[in-house]
């Protein structure tokens, strides 16, 4: 809470945000209370004139990463007037705010060479929470790198099972040969499927002789 005489009426709104690895644009505005002019839209930390009497003034602060990811959150602005003062609540805008989930999507570190314990052996299961947003353009894919497009390998398939139903599958290896990595691309249809839903991943022999992963993460790529 700060005090300060009616007649230095400009007050600031405060944003703090995390750092994330990403340039945010902060887009805060008014949805409620006495209409105000904020000094720019578009900054963490606009100005405003004070109202001259008593009021509640509602913002709405919108986070958006370089990929469009959106997080918006509401606050509340309380201005009171009290004789030749005015006195100003500035909440915090951002509260309790964790980022969202986005790309890349980490599925697992690498899985040594052993051999199988049984034919069609179930070697990796994993529940992934998917972005709940997607870029509005370019492509998907499982990749041994989190920020470059790399080849992938199962030894042998790779599945994604959404509700224990199998939405997508990719078989690494042959009955003659072994597994050859693959860059292995995830439709946009399918991924429309999974936004925002929880998915398991499956790694499964096939050929039973032995079992093995790279590295494997689910990347975006423009």
């Amino acid at each position: 809470m700060s005090q300060q005489p009616a007649h230095k009426s400009i007050y600031k709104l405060a944003a703090v945000l995390f750092t994330l690895a990403a340039a945010w644009c902060l887009l805060p505005a008014q949805i409620g209370g006495s209409n105000v002019i904020l000094s720019s839209a578009a900054i963490s930390q606009p100005t405003f004139s004070a109202p001259a009497a008593s009021t509640i003034l509602t913002f709405t602060l919108g986070v958006t990463d370089a990929r469009g990811l959106a997080a918006p959150s509401l606050a509340e602005v309380v201005v009171s007037v009290i004789q030749s003062y005015v006195r100003v609540y500035l909440p915090l805008l951002v509260r309790d705010y964790s980022p969202p989930i986005t790309f890349p999507v980490r599925i697992t570190d690498a899985i040594p060479v052993r051999p199988v314990a049984y034919q069609g052996e179930v070697f990796y299961v994993a529940s992934l929470r998917m972005p709940s947003q997607l870029p509005p353009d370019g492509h998907f894919y499982f990749s041994s790198q989190q920020d470059a497009l790399a080849p992938v390998v199962v030894d042998d398939a790779l599945f994604i099972l959404l509700d224990e139903t199998e939405v997508s599958s990719y078989t690494f290896s042959t009955s003659s040969e072994p597994p050859e990595p693959a860059i292995v691309e995830v439709g946009r249809g399918t991924m429309e499927q999974l936004v925002g839903r929880t998915v398991t991943i499956e790694y499964r022999d096939v050929y039973d002789i032995v079992v093995a992963a790279s590295e494997m993460w689910l990347v975006w790529m423009p």
